[in-house]
């Protein structure tokens, strides 16, 4: 009875990999700490099923399947087909370190219709970083086609300083953990200065992720947070 569930999960998950229409995708903007002008857009890919059974599941029943990387690159190439040619800005894509270190991701990237200089991959902190050489091989790769690297979630879960170091990323999002409330929190005012100061030394740009009070993103502007993202600038569309 234990290994029902994952059987059927499976099969779920390759019935949906086959379907592409099944997968949908919102983009959360992204905007200027200071100007509001919108930078870019973060793609949030959506799957049908129960409630409550979300995004963070669906890959997580994914990479119990061994069908991770199958499912990201598909994410992928649904948010790039619906991304529109008007909109302001880079779009950004999440993916594990795995799956960026695989030779598809790049091909896909280049043969999509958005500029190779408006895309932004998100390096997830859902995953451990197993191979950092693979990672930086897989980066300047991508930079010699103008696509940008940022990691996710920072000062979350995997996503630590060690990531950030080993990864040299163009942009560094700060986990939404550390940004709500920043603004009366001694502790994580003095967390985000450092990854701040820590992005600047590196030369990459920081959003904020999660902003939803204006105090906050107050706040994060004085801390030197270049962009903002959250249901204050903006929900998805």
């Amino acid at each position: 009875m234990r290994k029902a569930r994952p059987r059927r999960r499976r099969r779920e998950l390759l019935h949906l990999l086959g379907r592409d229409v099944a997968i949908e995708v919102a983009f959360h903007p992204i905007v200027d700490a200071r100007t509001g002008a919108v930078l870019g857009h973060a793609a949030v890919t959506r799957f049908p099923g129960p409630i409550g059974h979300g995004p963070a599941e669906w890959f997580a029943d994914a990479r119990t399947a061994d069908l991770a990387a199958e499912l990201e690159l598909r994410a992928v190439a649904a948010a790039l087909r619906r991304f529109r040619a008007g909109d302001d800005g880079y779009v950004a894509l999440d993916v594990s370190p795995e799956t960026m270190a695989r030779g598809e991701l790049l091909p896909l990237l280049l043969a999509g219709p958005v500029p190779a200089s408006r895309v932004v991959v998100e390096l997830t902190e859902h995953s451990p970083v197993e191979d950092y050489e693979a990672v930086r091989r897989a980066r300047e790769a991508f930079r010699a086609h103008g696509i940008r690297l940022a990691v996710d979630d920072a000062g979350s879960g995997y996503a630590s300083f060690r990531r950030i170091v080993a990864t040299d990323p163009d942009i560094i999002k700060i986990d939404r953990s550390l940004v709500v409330g920043v603004h009366a929190d001694a502790a994580k005012t003095e967390l985000v200065r450092s990854i701040v100061t820590l992005a600047r030394a590196r030369g990459a740009d920081t959003v904020a992720e999660g902003v939803q009070d204006l105090t906050d993103a107050t706040r994060g502007a004085e801390l030197g947070v270049d962009a903002l993202q959250g249901t204050l600038v903006g929900g998805p569309r």
